[in-house]
């Protein structure tokens, strides 16, 4: 598709880039092709596309990480205002240009909040007396004023990836490029965060470039999109040009609609008499540098989940929904209160006993892949805990590796695959070996829908067959669209735990509107964010 919308042409270029081409080392294949791209002062681009198609490797060639810190082989020239990224080392490019990148464990470098946003004020030489008002000031723009006195080590994902939003923020450089900036976080504080950006766009005149799947949100604050397939830019445009477009869209794995719902909703009576999982009165605090602003992490939780039972876990950043999660395979151990799995004491199992029975599918896939190749990493799981025979573990991997479209990165390093591709393959390793349990924390980041639907479509496959599956998400569409019941969770209580459509209606009485999805609110939608004029 030609490019239709080069921004307002009397603004001067701030970003370059002339048949840009990269290639990986130990790699043959391009990520990037002949990308030719040119933005201007002032404006606001939304970048799109397929899970894995380049556009993390985009971002990063802009910001310098490639070639000073990715090795591989490039084509062509990138300047930022002027200047060629090869000529100048990353600390002086991000004076200009700063990237807030997906992984917020890559990014933080100090031990408590303070001193991380302070950390780059500090280091390029802030007036003193300037810093404290500008860690207040990003705090703010995230919703994260309660963690000022947190340290870095006990924050949950979407915690931290707060806190490294407010660390750029408080930087205030000419050009910001975001990589899926909101995927962690919960909807009222992303809907702090893009108003957040619209104002320093439209303010400040900062110039932003952001990737993200769920473009709704930010269209109505965009003045420019791109799409991307297979290290190709497809299509240049203006937001209205793209709603234009639903059929590419969706051919993208990019959707302006919600899911059709999918999910047939069980009652309590329904449920079988034996619950699999059962978890009565359980109480937990961390550190007292770490408490929620009540004290406890969690605070009598109690619930049981049935075999077939698909449920997903609501609530803001810091609810208690990872901590939740990491009781029920037994990293973290109650002060109190009782988890039972068939019956049987979680606190009387190993955690290599658990992972029979239970699979757990982290936030971070870096935290779980081991192997050099992907086709031993399907296999590594269902290798140490000897379930199925090796012959059916061999044809399921094969299977999942076509479902979820890894077959050809068989050979490759786990650890050179997108975030995207990483996920699909440590869920597909936990399916290998097909636990009676799986627990899923935020297992969609870094996804598009497509990619969602497909895991999705196999996980509901296993819930009909009788496995129980947890899935903490921030999304509260694809609860409306797969689960059939909803805990929510606020400030470590269980606050509602609901068939879905029931808990949605719910959630709308006690006024918490942001955790429903738009196509079922009655009430005035909250997504509201200034407009381009």
């Amino acid at each position: 598709m030609s490019s239709v919308n080069k921004g307002n042409s009397s603004s001067t270029p701030v970003i370059e880039v002339d048949d840009f081409s990269f290639t990986y080392a130990g790699t043959n294949e391009p990520v990037l092709h002949n990308i030719s791209l040119t933005i201007r002062a002032g404006e606001f681009v939304l970048l799109a596309g397929p899970s894995g198609c380049g556009k993390s490797t985009l971002t990063r060639s802009l910001a310098g990480f490639i070639p000073h810190e990715f090795t591989g082989e490039s084509d062509g020239t990138i300047r930022i205002q002027g200047v060629d990224t090869r000529t100048l080392p990353i600390y002086e490019l991000s004076k200009t240009i700063s990237l807030v990148q997906q992984d917020p464990d890559s990014q933080i470098v100090t031990l408590n909040v303070v001193d991380e946003i302070a950390f780059g004020l500090e280091n390029f030489l802030t007036p003193p007396s300037e810093i404290p008002p500008r860690i207040k000031s990003a705090l703010d723009a995230v919703n994260a004023e309660k963690l000022e006195n947190r340290s870095t080590s006990t924050l949950s994902g979407g915690e931290k990836q707060k806190i490294t939003l407010a660390s750029f923020l408080a930087l205030q450089p000419p050009i910001l490029l975001l990589d899926e900036p909101t995927a962690r976080l919960d909807p009222p504080t992303t809907r702090e965060v893009i108003s957040t950006l619209a104002h320093l766009n439209q303010v400040s005149g900062t110039t932003i470039l952001v990737v993200d799947h769920r473009i709704s949100q930010l269209l109505p604050i965009s003045s420019r999109c791109l799409l991307m397939d297979a290290g190709r830019i497809v299509f240049d445009g203006s937001p209205s040009q793209l709603r234009q477009n639903p059929l590419t869209l969706q051919k993208l794995g990019v959707y302006l609609t919600p899911m059709e719902n999918t999910s047939s909703s069980t009652s309590s009576s329904e449920r079988k008499s034996t619950p699999l999982l059962s978890v009565q009165g359980l109480e937990f605090s961390y550190p007292k540098t770490s408490v929620s602003p009540n004290g406890f992490a969690l605070k009598d939780v109690s619930f049981t989940i049935s075999p077939g039972e698909l449920v997903g876990i609501i609530g803001a950043n810091g609810s208690g929904k990872t901590t939740l999660l990491q009781h029920l395979i037994g990293l973290l151990s109650p002060e109190s209160g009782t988890i039972e799995l068939n019956g049987q004491s979680v606190q009387d199992r190993q955690v290599s006993e658990l992972a029979s029975d239970v699979g757990f599918i982290f936030q971070n896939p870096l935290h779980q892949l081991c192997e050099r190749r992907v086709w031993d990493e399907l296999l590594l799981a269902s290798h140490h805990l000897k379930k199925p025979t090796p012959d059916e573990a061999e044809m399921r991997a094969e299977s999942l590796m076509t479902h979820f479209g890894l077959n050809n990165y068989r050979n490759r390093s786990p650890f050179s695959l997108s975030i995207g591709e990483q996920r699909r393959l440590t869920i597909a390793s936990i399916l290998v070996h097909r636990p009676n349990l799986i627990l899923l924390d935020e297992p969609f980041i870094g996804l598009d829908y497509r990619n969602v639907n497909q895991i999705m479509t196999v996980i509901k496959q296993a819930s009909n067959g009788g496995v129980a599956v947890l899935l903490a998400t921030h999304d509260p569409a694809v609860v409306s669209a797969y689960c059939n019941r909803l805990l929510f969770l606020s400030e470590g209580k269980l606050v509602l735990d609901a068939p879905v459509h029931q808990a949605f209606s719910r959630l709308e009485q006690l006024g918490e509107i942001e955790f429903i999805p738009p196509h079922l609110r009655r009430s005035f939608t909250v997504w509201e964010v200034p407009t381009r004029k």
